[in-house]
């Protein structure tokens, strides 16, 4: 019975492989294991953690030609379940597809029978989730600036029918530590929507939509994650509570918790904020149109402070009950992200 499952599971293994080959074989970033290794180009460093994707590390590696910096992110196969072959397949294959300033760049795929190492430009900047609690809040000069970046990265996925399904401060990056662009990473859950409504149950806590806890999404997903996100770069707090069952129940009845800090908030911001967490996900605008909104249009010409990730105050508006509820956001999102075998797709 063992070795009958044994047989059967190197069958599926080789059936995934040999689709994936077939899908990536014709581009060059595609590398198997025939024609050549990560190893032989880059010397990757095991030690150097730059963070943890639902579906693998990410590592620095250095390219022992150039001595450019790169990150490595590996999904194993040798352990994995035929569900998550297929979403490694879909993670590398729509990464693959996306061309865009504001999107990390897949630039080499090298695989193994027993691994999938993914390399992309080393972003060097930090998670924007870090600046909020780093600086307490951003000024709506700079947020603004920042969440047009993001609406643009989130339309260009949009544009190509994707939907990311995991919208959050952690995903966006900045690329230097100028800290003055972002983009946005990790496709783990990303999904074509080009057959429709996603019947899935994923994402982080946090930002998560109404539709989502009730097991189905689609694009319009993504724009309540933007405006979950909008309010803490601004207000520097989640609009939720820091109870994860409360926090379920708020989403699940689309009624955020507008606190003092957001009435302090420019009329046009309040606006913008609340066009995007619309409950009802047909009554929400697309990523075109909220990239026309007023607010955004007011900060179209400005560049946002110049500042190091190093040298960052904390904002002395921000209440340690605020840093709380702002830094919970992240345990939540991690809480509440599910596993590749508990999202499930038409």
């Amino acid at each position: 019975m063992i070795k009958a499952q044994v047989v059967l599971r190197t069958h599926c293994f080789d059936e995934l492989t040999a689709m994936l080959l077939s899908h990536l074989s014709s581009d060059s970033r595609y590398v198997p294991e025939a024609c050549g290794s990560l190893a032989k180009e880059y010397n990757l460093t095991a030690s150097h953690v730059l963070g943890a994707g639902m579906s693998g590390s990410v590592y620095v590696a250095v390219h022992r030609v150039t001595g450019s910096t790169h990150a490595v992110k590996t999904l194993q196969k040798k352990y994995a379940s035929v569900s998550q072959m297929e979403d490694f397949k879909r993670e590398v294959e729509l990464q693959l597809s996306l061309e865009h300033p504001l999107v990390a760049k897949l630039e080499r795929v090298f695989e193994t029978r027993q691994e999938i190492q993914m390399v992309m430009e080393h972003l060097k900047g930090g998670e924007v989730f870090d600046q909020v609690i780093r600086k307490g809040h951003f000024s709506e000069d700079d947020g603004a600036k920042i969440m047009r970046q993001m609406l643009s990265a989130v339309a260009h996925l949009h544009e190509n029918e994707i939907a990311h399904l995991d919208v959050k401060l952690e995903n966006f990056v900045f690329k230097t530590e100028a800290c003055d662009q972002v983009q946005l990473i990790d496709f783990g859950f990303a999904t074509k929507c080009d057959k429709g409504p996603l019947t899935r149950f994923c994402g982080s806590a946090h930002t998560m939509s109404p539709e989502m806890l009730k097991g189905k999404c689609d694009t319009s997903a993504d724009i309540w994650a933007l405006g979950v996100i909008a309010y803490m770069m601004l207000c520097g707090s989640s609009p939720w509570a820091n109870s994860e069952v409360e926090t379920r129940s708020m989403i699940h009845a689309g009624r955020p918790m507008y606190r003092a800090e957001f009435f302090r908030l420019s009329a046009e911001a309040q606006d913008f904020i609340r066009s995007l967490l619309v409950a009802d996900p047909e009554k929400r605008p697309d990523a075109k149109t909220v990239l026309n909104h007023k607010w955004l249009e007011a900060s179209a010409d400005i560049v946002p402070n110049r500042c190091s990730t190093r040298d960052m105050d904390v904002s002395n508006d921000m209440s340690d009950g605020e840093s709380t509820t702002a830094e919970s956001s992240r345990q939540h999102s991690t809480a509440g992200s599910c596993s590749h075998d508990e999202c499930q797709s038409d």
